[in-house]
Order: structure tokens, then C-alpha cells, then sequence
């Protein structure tokens, strides 16, 4: 489906454009366009209140109805990339924990699944999708797309992902305005990559939040191998520590694939 007319402009927030759109197939082709194309310069976020054709990591389907904050940034990267993942992690943990406490739920309930995605109650409310892609003069552009369920019903999602997902309408029993968490998350976006926030002090702030922590996981990391153990902590540069056969190993990268049953 072709991209519908983009909704009017509002200000620049933080100097960061913001283009927003009534229909998408994805917003990170968007911002994979613009900057293979030229036609950016500073960071920019694109919205869309639905998209047709998202996608989450390792090429996953995403369902990004009605309701949902659903967007990418653009920004040249700044940050070593070993702990990039565990920042933009640490700004959607931030944004939503926001958001709870400021409708009176605790939240503490909110858990980073290492290394960015946000779970509740083991139900999960956010994702990220990071790529890259290279403007003409050669530069690189770190792309960040961000998926939060906040109005939107888990009954407009497929059965088997209706299951397992949750929602900050549901979580806070009202329904949530996404312009204020849109303006939240971007400013803890652009706080992590602009600014960066002490690696060791974010390190000692979200490694006790993490989804698992001191609980047996299965890790699936890039090429297919899986290890299984205790998810202990994270290292100082944010990778997982996994505790298996009575020792450490550090897990650079992967997915947290399946859990036992609670």
C-alpha cells in the first residue's frame, strides 16, 4: 500500500523534525530513503498512525495497528556500538516507566528483555529495530525504529501475538495521550545518543529491571547457536552474563528465544 498524505507538521521538538503520516508501509524505509537519497540533515523522526509493512528484528513481522505509537529516528550515531542496543533499551524503559508512574502504577513492573525490548507482567509492551544506512557523502546514519502498544487493543492483534503482547491503555486502565509520550521518548532518545548518559551509571540503574534476572533463559545469538542458564546481570558495556554448568559466559548478542513456563 503507497504512502498516504503526510498530517500537518508540527514545530521541530528538541531540533529534531518531526513528519508525521496517516498511513505507512514502514517508517524505517522511509528514513532509509531520506538518507540514501540525501534529503536529511539533522536527526528526524517519522510517524505514522498505522503501518502496513513494519518489521521487527531478524526480519519479523510487526503489527503496528491503530493506536500503537509506532515511528523512526534518524540520527548519526554517536556511540560505540556495543552499547548502543542497552541505551535505546534504557530510553524506552525510561519513557514507559514514565508513563506508569504518572497514572499511579508502580514501575518497577516494567522490564528491559535484553537488550531493548520493553515487558510487563511477561507480556510485551515495546520493541526496537536498529539499522544503518549511508547518506551520499558517505556518512552513516544510525536508524532506530520504535514499536509501544498504547491504545490499541491486544484484540487487534493476531491471536497467537494477542497472547503475549500488553498495552499501556490496559496496563493503566485509561487511555494514554501518545503526543506526550511521543514527546517523552524522543527527548530520552536524543538524551542517550546526543548526550550520553554515564555507561556504568545506566549499567547500575537497569541491570536490576531486567526481564529474567536470576531466572533459567535460552539465548539464540546471530548464527543460530543457542545457550541456555541463568540470566545473572549485565557486564560494564551492557552484554548479558549467563550463568551455565556453574560458570559465566558473556553473551554478546542474541535473542532470549524461550523461558519455562512461569
Amino acid at each position: 500500500m503507497p504512502n498516504k498524505s503526510p498530517l500537518p507538521t508540527p514545530k521541530p521538538a528538541l531540533g529534531i523534525t518531526i513528519e508525521r503520516l496517516d498511513v505507512a508501509t514502514s517508517t524505517n524505509d522511509l528514513a532509509r530513503t531520506a538518507i540514501e537519497a540525501g534529503n536529511i540533515s539533522n536527526p528526524h523522526v517519522w510517524i505514522a498512525r498505522i503501518q502496513t509493512a513494519a518489521r521487527g528484528r531478524l526480519g519479523r513481522t510487526w503489527h503496528a495497528p491503530e493506536g500503537g505509537l509506532w515511528l523512526t529516528a534518524a540520527w548519526p550515531p554517536k556511540l560505540p556500538t556495543p552499547s548502543l542496543g542497552i541505551r535505546l533499551g534504557a530510553a524506552c524503559l525510561d519513557t514507559i516507566s514514565q508513563c506508569l508512574r504518572a497514572h499511579g502504577v508502580d514501575p518497577s513492573c516494567a522490564t528491559l528483555k535484553w537488550p531493548n525490548d520493553i515487558y510487563i507482567h511477561n507480556k510485551k509492551c515495546s520493541g526496537i529495530l536498529t539499522e544503518t544506512a549511508h547518506d551520499p557523502l558517505g556518512k552513516t546514519w544510525l536508524i532506530v525504529g520504535v514499536g509501544i502498544n498504547v491504545n490499541n487493543s491486544a484484540t487487534t492483534l493476531p491471536q497467537d501475538i494477542a497472547q503475549c503482547a500488553t498495552s499501556l491503555r490496559t496496563l493503566c486502565a485509561t487511555t494514554i495521550d501518545r503526543e506526550l509520550l511521543l514527546n517523552d521518548l524522543i527527548a530520552h532518545l536524543d538524551a542517550q545518543i546526543s548526550e550520553p548518559e554515564p555507561l556504568a551509571d545506566l549499567i547500575a540503574r537497569i541491570a536490576p529491571r531486567l526481564y529474567k534476572l536470576d531466572e533459567s533463559i535460552s539465548i539464540t545469538d546471530h548464527a543460530g547457536t543457542t545457550a541456555q542458564g541463568i540470566l545473572r546481570g549485565l557486564t560494564n558495556d551492557g552484554q548479558a552474563v549467563l550463568e551455565t554448568n556453574g560458570k559465566r559466559i558473556i553473551i554478546t548478542s542474541g535473542t532470549i528465544e524461550s523461558f519455562p513456563d512461569p
